[in-house]
């Protein structure tokens, strides 16, 4: 073997220096190495926090088998393939499907570890583990060949012939034939021959573009020609500081010929043309160096960006103009912020995004541009950072400055240029500074001042030229001054003067010249001009002059001639948060039930609610972009109205928002057509004529096929043949008419976002669309004949795949059915029908002479007995007549009692209304009308009382029945006759309405009805309040059958009944979805706890003052076999609904003492004082509960002194004299107690001295929120009162170390959350205390 050492190399005789832009070079033959100049620390922390990448996390709560994953690599369908610590894992976009060992298959993995992945050219995927396996993507099965004597492959290649070469620790290199499945190489390290290669260990394989194989390996980088047999080492130049350790973790050959190597000294850089090196480090004075030295892996992309992972300190991107490195860092909490592990992978998927291998944390979707907002938010450790999380108002002043009022944070001034905000706060030792950190409102006069509305510090000045605030406060001995120091909106008109609205006292109008103030009040002692709103939200004037003001009460017209003001009433809530006016005088109104367009010169409104798209009924703001758009901000994230259209789009969290909500006065659109919205968690700034757009085109793919909702198996003798996935064409029998077809987008951005519509052509003419929670699609009763499953998908931006996936479905014919048998029977129908007419002929020509002798005899006799009948008849025509009339009578009579058994078996005894016969025919008949004409339309509210049962349990159901009676009245009153009203029963009522507009038809009529059951009953002398919720049913929407309809109604009432009382919704398909979903969850949950498939964790709590652990609390997981994993928060309320919770809660109880015990059996461990173990509210009902947990502290042996029960304070306080008691006998059994989820529920510390607790558990809502608001003195006031009461503090969902420095501060002494540690499994948690003793 040849080695090339540098300075054997003839070039190395000149130093060349070169200057670049902030970054300097000092370049020789063999030695480069890499300094850059610092830049300024705002600009740098600033992008760090408004980068536009994107991150999504996956790991084991999503149902990645395992954390610990060492490569990633896509295949040609488009599924990513990940190789984890315990298993194979496939990723669909959606769900993750494992593949595993399986001690006695042969056709299934070789070995759960799996270290490495390749696609090879022919789409054949291979998989390194202990084994080499091929997956057969037909039969979803392993070939396994031993050929890497049970050590871990590393890394597979395939080169440009088609061999695979695999390395791994101490294996050498080797290579694989796939033609003939043998291994035809195998090199290794012979110390004695120079020319073997000098290293069995290699971490990395790449191939340049003649052909020779790169390797990484813990000698240093190698090259191997596979042509010559021959390696050549390349020796890292002893002159590189801290490279005296040659190994390589990871190595490639970018596609300008460079070898790059990442190690634990920096990244290394290997020119073969020239024989240069380069070497990058990190250089404390240079913020644009590594971040760290410490590197583990290195990629390059499709745009030929060089790509580093780190050890813990996140992605670096290098940057070959400057010679210098973008940061992407590594942290905990922070929104696109990388998880703080080792980045031991980096792949790429058909999309252009990054996909992270990161110890320990799962897998990261890395989008280098695919947010469209930028984020700004406060930063304790950086100065220049947003001064306050919680944003109150934005203004842009005439300089083009913007400004910020933060409530909490004082006043902030920032440039998009340099991303830097400079703060203005309240200094006690300066007069001339803002007057109160709580900045609500800003606003700009003609001189270019700032005029600033505050809480508590009443209005401010600003002077942008002195930088000086002046202060304008309440003086309770002025008479007509300011009316409060809670100034929560500031306008300026267009004369100058200043227009102020103070909270609780309406609005005053400032005159800066006089200093006089006139005020507009709702109360007569205190106003100049009345008006009728007290809290006003907002302030406009129209060009015109003509000056607006919305509140809680309305919209508000006040004319500054006359001084006439005008109110109009909105909507049944009122309340006013915002006003717009658009370029055609249109006002358009931010309120609590959508978004209101009003014509002020008709006096008309027009609104846009959730039947529109809004994500949210109250609207907190408005701003228009400079395409016309409004954009809107709700409680549940960002919406994009076009006015023209009328179309809406809505962004959430996972588009990079703030949070959810969005401040009432915090968004601004600049002069620039830049658009800021601000919120409680950071401001959002976008420009929505930059945006990125996924353009990417998802392979979309059927993956999934079932029959009678079963999942098929695949095999020769199976209905599958083979894998959905490779088939064109599925043949059935005739008895297997129920299919189900799963598909999916395999599109990774957003996923849940994406949108599918399907038909299966043969049956259906029209396309279903489907949102991504509906990827199955599910046909039964299907006839005879051949079809075609076709479906199409759509990413998040709305990017079609036209072509999508099709899957033809043959049914054959039952035997009968067939061409065969019909043919065979209409040869014998023929034969039969000759014969049979030969036979009737003769039979006929007997039968002939016989009856001529016969009618001859019968024609005698006939005429004898005409005589007689002549009599008879007369005598019958006088019997028919009188007993005519008789029966004449008799119907009358029947008809009279069938008509009132038909009222009765049609209609209501108690209310004289039509009930549940009657509606279902009427219903009948409505289906069958919309199939013959053209779909008539129609809608069904069902009514439900909220509070029936509480008037029945109270007041007798005497007074009840009354009070149905007077409900089915004001019912009949209020709607109009054309709409049928039935009760179904007990409180259930329907209205039927049949109109071309059905829609604003029922919402017109459940408003009526709201407006009707406002009124309080008076019965018996007794006030009775009665409401309902409402569920409204639009049709036809492809119903047949009344059931269908009824139904969804009743889905959408039990709907709008949780959103909260005397509510209506409109239903949709998604409502059914989740109905069918939570039933699946609820019998899957019946089988799960039976099976015991259900896994307890156990997260750590440990002392904040010592960091020691002093116990565990008990978790539930439960992973399901469709859905992936299942939050509690999803199946603890169904468990506690249908009465499982209390086997499920003795389970877990059982678990948590069986693991106490297998802990106190070991001496080795560093043992917990006690394990914690939640107690549902339904539990404490239990009669046997003591008795039960009596029995399995025997059968475990364990003292009660080694449990603690958390009980939340909802369920105490709802069961306040049975936990009292409940709770007494279990503190004799030295059991502990604690109270958990503290401050979610009653908050009521007056009542915990009634229970025997000892401890108190703090929400992980409050902790959450100790950096950003002021819930940090509700915390601290908890601590202290609790304290008072003699008990311990457990604080939940620790994350930071700023939070748990705040609650050790506070006086909290024990806490638990991701900062100390995750929940882990039985095995986890024991390692974790075998580790704690050895530390």
């Amino acid at each position: 073997m040849w080695k090339a050492n540098p300075r054997n190399i003839q070039c190395i005789k000149l130093l060349l220096a070169t200057i670049t832009v902030g970054h300097c070079l000092i370049s020789y033959k063999g030695h480069v190495e890499a300094s850059s100049t610092p830049a300024a620390t705002s600009l740098q922390s600033t992008q760090s926090q408004s980068k536009k990448h994107t991150l999504q996390q996956l790991s084991v709560e999503q149902g990645l088998s395992s954390s610990y994953v060492q490569d990633i690599t896509q295949d040609q369908n488009g599924f990513l393939w990940i190789a984890t610590s315990k298993g194979l894992n496939r990723y669909d976009a959606y769900d993750f499907k494992t593949f595993t060992h399986q001690t006695n298959d042969s056709s299934s993995l070789g070995s759960n570890k799996i270290s490495s992945l390749l696609v090879a050219r022919d789409g054949t995927l291979w998989v390194g583990g202990l084994e080499l396996n091929k997956f057969d993507a037909a039969t979803q099965t392993f070939a396994q060949f031993a050929v890497s004597d049970d050590e871990l492959i590393g890394n597979i290649h395939e080169d440009n012939q088609g061999l695979l070469w695999f390395s791994g620790p101490g294996l050498g290199l080797r290579a694989f034939d796939p033609q003939t499945d043998q291994l035809v190489h195998h090199f290794v390290h012979d110390s004695a021959n120079s020319g073997t290669i000098p290293s069995n260990d290699i971490h990395a394989i790449a191939e340049d573009a003649q052909g020779n194989l790169w390797l990484g390996t813990a000698a240093g980088i190698v090259m191997f020609s596979p042509e010559a047999k021959t390696f050549i080492q390349y020796d890292l130049p002893p002159d590189l500081p801290d490279l005296s350790q040659h190994q390589i973790r990871d190595l490639i050959v970018a596609s300008n010929g460079e070898v790059w190597a990442a190690t634990a000294s920096g990244v290394v850089v290997f020119s073969p043309d020239d024989a240069t090196w380069q070497h990058y480090q990190n250089r404390s004075e240079q913020p644009q160096s590594l971040v760290t030295d410490d590197t583990w892996s290195v990629y390059q992309d499709t745009q030929d960006n060089i790509w580093i992972g780190t050890e813990k300190q996140g992605l670096e991107r290098f940057m070959p103009e400057t010679q210098t490195f973008e940061h992407f860092p590594a942290g905990i909490g922070t929104p696109n912020t990388i998880a703080p592990g080792t980045i031991v992978n980096i792949s790429e998927d058909d999309s252009g995004a990054l996909w992270l291998s990161i110890a320990n944390f799962g897998i990261s979707r890395f989008e280098p541009n695919g947010s469209r907002f930028r984020l700004y938010r406060h930063d304790n450790h950086d100065q220049d950072s947003l001064g306050f999380d919680n944003l109150q108002d934005l203004h842009e002043s005439s300089d083009g400055t913007i400004w910020l009022a933060t409530d909490g944070g004082g006043l902030d001034r920032f440039s998009l240029e340099t991303e830097a905000f400079v703060h203005y706060r309240h200094d006690s030792e300066n007069p001339n500074s803002l007057s109160s950190d709580a900045v609500i409102a800003i606003d700009e006069d003609s001189q270019g001042r700032l005029w600033i509305g505050t809480r508590a510090g009443g209005l401010n000045q600003f002077d942008i030229q002195t930088q000086s605030f002046k202060h304008y406060r309440h003086n309770s001995d002025q008479a007509n001054g300011l009316a409060n120091d809670n100034v929560t909106r500031v306008f300026v008109d267009n004369q100058d003067q200043i227009w102020l609205s103070v909270w609780g006292e309406g609005v005053q109008k400032f005159n800066p010249d006089t200093q006089t103030y006139v005020t507009f009040s709702p109360m007569p002692a205190r106003a100049d001009i009345k008006i009728t709103n007290r809290y006003v939200n907002d302030i406009h004037q129209s060009p015109d002059g003509i000056m607006w003001f919305g509140g809680d009460d309305g919209l508000e017209k006040l004319n500054l001639v006359t001084g006439e003001v005008l109110q109009f009433e909105i909507n049944r809530h009122n309340d006013i948060f915002d006003i717009y006016e658009d370029s055609q005088g249109l006002l358009w109104l931010a309120t609590a039930d959508g978004l209101v367009r009003f014509n002020s010169e008709t006096e008309t409104f027009t609104t846009y609610g959730l039947e529109a798209g809004l994500p949210d009924l109250h609207i907190h703001s408005i701003e228009k972009d400079q395409f016309g758009h409004l954009w809107l901000g709700t409680r549940y994230g960002l919406s994009r109205f076009d006015p023209q259209t009328e179309m809406l789009e809505t962004y959430d969290l996972h588009d990079g928002l703030q949070g959810a909500e969005f401040s009432l006065f915090s968004h601004l659109s600049a002069r620039d057509g830049i658009l800021y919205f601000g919120g409680p968690h950071g401001l959002n700034v976008f420009s929505p004529d930059e945006w990125w757009q996924n353009v990417h085109i998802p392979n979309v793919i059927i993956h999934g096929f079932e029959l009678h909702q079963k999942p098929t198996a695949i095999g020769k003798d199976a209905p599958l043949p083979a894998d959905v996935t490779q088939l064109e064409e599925i043949q059935l029998s005739p008895q297997h008419r129920d299919v189900t077809f799963e598909f999916t987008a395999l599109n990774f951005a957003l996923p849940e976002h994406n949108r599918y519509r399907y038909r299966l052509i043969g049956l259906e003419a029209g396309w279903t669309e489907v949102d991504s929670t509906q990827r199955r699609a599910r046909y039964t009763n299907l006839s005879p004949g051949q079809y075609t499953f076709w479906v199409q998908g759509a990413n998040n931006y709305g990017v079609w795949n036209e072509e999508g996936d099709q899957l033809t479905l043959v049914i054959l014919p039952f035997w009968w059915q067939t061409w065969w048998f019909r043919a065979c029977g209409g040869i014998a129908i023929l034969a039969s029908l000759q014969g049979i007419i030969y036979l009737r002929l003769r039979a006929t020509q007997k039968r002939r002479q016989e009856l001529e002798k016969v009618v001859q005899e019968k024609t005698q006799a006939l005429a004898a007995a005409h005589t007689e009948v002549l009599g008879l008849n007369t005598d019958l025509e006088q019997r028919v007549e009188k007993r005519t009339e008789q029966l004449q009578i008799e119907i009358n009579e029947r008809q009279q009692v069938q008509d009132k058994l038909l009222h009765m078996a049609l209609h209501d005894s108690l209310t004289q209304l039509p009930n549940r016969a009657w509606l279902m025919d009427a219903l009948q008949d409505v289906l069958e009308n919309s199939e013959t004409h053209n779909a008539e339309q129609f809608a069904l509210l069902f009514l439900d009382g909220d509070r029936f049962k509480t008037v029945n349990d109270s007041l007798g159901h005497l007074v009840g029945d009354q009070l149905l009676v007077e409900v089915a009245q004001r019912l009949r009153q209020a709607i109009s006759t054309k709409y049928p009203i039935a009760r179904l029963g007990g409180d259930e009522f329907t209205i039927l309405v049949q109109e071309s507009d059905p829609l604003s038809c029922a919402q017109a009529v459940a408003q009526s009805i709201a407006v009707a059951l406002e009124k309080p009953f008076c019965i018996e002398q007794q006030t009775v309040f009665f409401s309902a919720s409402i569920g409204i049913v639009i049709g036809p929407d492809d119903y047949t059958q009344p059931e269908q309809v009824l139904r969804d109604a009743d889905i959408a009432m039990y709907r709008a009944k949780a959103k909260g009382k005397a509510e209506y919704l409109y239903f949709d398909a998604a409502m059914r979805q989740d109905a069918m979903e939570v039933m699946q969850i609820e019998q899957d949950l019946r089988s799960a706890i039976e099976q015991e498939c259900l896994q307890v964790y156990y997260q750590p709590i440990l002392s904040l003052q010592t960091n020691l652990i002093v116990g565990f609390e008990a978790l539930l997981r439960w992973q399901h076999p469709t859905y992936g994993y299942v939050s509690p928060a999803r199946f603890i309320p169904i468990a506690e609904e249908t009465g499982q919770i209390h086997k499920l809660g003795l389970w877990v109880l059982q678990q948590a003492c069986q693991q106490v015990a297998s802990w106190r059996a070991e001496s080795k461990l560093l043992q917990p004082s006690w394990v914690s173990v939640n107690l549902s509210a339904k539990q404490l009902a239990q009669p046997d509960l003591v008795d039960c947990i009596d029995e399995i502290l025997r059968q475990t042996n364990v003292p009660g002194s080694d449990l603690k029960l958390e009980i939340t304070e909802t369920g105490l306080m709802e069961n306040i004299k049975t936990a009292s008691q409940l709770l007494l006998q279990l503190k004799e059994r030295k059991i502990r107690l604690a109270i958990d989820d503290f401050g979610t529920g009653y908050s009521s510390l007056s009542y915990l001295h009634q229970f025997p607790v000892q401890t108190l558990k703090i929400d992980r809502s409050f902790v959450k929120e100790l950096e950003s608001n002021g819930k940090a003195e509700i915390v601290q006031a908890t601590i202290a009162l609790a304290h008072n009461l003699d008990l311990e503090i457990v604080a939940e969902g620790i994350e930071t170390e700023y939070q748990k420095q705040v609650l050790k501060n506070y006086g909290c002494e024990l806490g638990q959350g991701y900062l100390f540690a995750k929940p882990l499994d039985a095995d986890g948690a024991t390692r974790y205390l075998q580790h704690l003793v050895m530390s």
